[in-house]
């Protein structure tokens, strides 16, 4: 899901967009756990700038629980970028 595909779907600013939005209902029903700190940071740039901050919210909550359940010592701190 990230890697190549995101690679390739950034070359336009079209299809950067939709792919950052066919993540969301992954990160909304909690099936999306860990995300790459680049692709993070443009998903939140994007739902900043639609004004999607549940989606946000919803991101950083998860990634925090799982980084306690699995003994991460380190979270991104999303917000941040906000």
């Amino acid at each position: 899901m990230f890697g190549k595909c995101y690679e390739l779907a950034s070359l336009n600013p079209l299809s950067k967009t939709a792919y950052l939005e066919c993540l969301e209902p992954f990160v909304l029903n909690d099936q999306l756990r860990t995300m790459p700190p680049t692709i993070a940071k443009e998903f939140i740039t994007h739902f900043d700038e639609i004004g999607n901050l549940k989606v946000i919210i919803v991101l950083q909550i998860i990634v925090s629980l799982t980084n306690i359940m699995f003994g991460v010592n380190h979270s991104f701190n999303f917000l941040i970028f906000l």
